[in-house]
């Protein structure tokens, strides 16, 4: 039995079944819009590729089909519930007002999972944006959580390569725009060095063994929905800091 005591928490305010845009939409658009509160970062981003939205809001649901995720979340849009863009070629989504209802995390701090709307071309060809508006959250790097205790920045560690580079790019499960994939690890490199790591490990070692257990989450499972890869691009995962994700959500995928 899974424990409600872990995980996100959300607030859902008694007044919002009596507003006129969800009540404008179809019930099942309505049950699409409470369960992606449920995989939203701090500032309502989420992934909104219909493939992924769809085994993150809900793992268990076998009859919902990406081409409902698609229906519903174009369906929000149109109400302006949500809004829709695209950064580096993966699509993302944003619940309008977010931050109005949705208070910080339980530390107080906000922290944000997925690139801001700001960082990406709004609205989607098939569902225009209604307001052609852009609504900008504020870029907080992702909280280190999955590196455990910190030593102080700045403690003295063998630097990385381009060896070490081309290493930790080879070890991604998707090889794909080599030079923006690399030069996201560069930085990548840099931030894990900035914040600091555990015990004696260096960054280039810590991030090699992070991607590792990433590529291996995808073994054995489908990576081909509608004639296209559904894995993030190397670059995209690398800056997004997406090796800082609970292991469990790799495996869910």
């Amino acid at each position: 039995m899974a424990d409600m005591t872990k995980g996100i928490y959300r607030r859902i305010y008694s007044g919002a079944i009596r507003g006129k845009r969800i009540n404008g939409i179809s019930i099942q658009a309505e049950f699409w819009f409470w369960r992606v509160h449920m995989i939203c970062d701090d500032f309502g981003s989420f992934e909104a590729d219909p493939y992924i939205c769809r085994v993150s809001a809900a793992p268990r649901r076998r009859t919902i089909k990406d081409s409902d995720v698609r229906k519903w979340l174009g369906e929000l849009q149109s109400a302006g519930l949500i809004r829709l863009y695209d950064v580096d070629g993966e699509r993302f989504g944003t619940i309008v007002e977010w931050e109005k209802w949705q208070p910080a995390g339980r530390n107080g701090r906000r922290v944000q999972k997925y690139p801001g709307e700001s960082e990406g071309i709004p609205g989607n060809p098939e569902n225009p944006n209604p307001s052609g508006t852009s609504h900008l959250h504020p870029h907080l790097h992702p909280h280190p959580q999955a590196r455990g205790d910190r030593n102080p920045p700045g403690k003295s560690r063998p630097s990385w390569t381009e060896k070490d580079v081309d290493a930790i790019y080879d070890a991604y499960p998707r090889h794909v725009a080599p030079l923006k994939a690399k030069e996201a690890i560069r930085k990548a490199l840099a931030k894990v060095d900035q914040d600091g790591i555990d015990g004696d490990q260096t960054p280039a070692g810590w991030l090699l063994v992070r991607t590792k257990k990433y590529a291996a989450a995808w073994k054995g499972k489908e990576t081909m929905r509608d004639g296209r890869d559904i894995r993030p691009y190397p670059a995209t995962w690398f800056n997004q800091g997406r090796y800082d994700d609970d292991e469990a959500e790799w495996k869910r995928a």
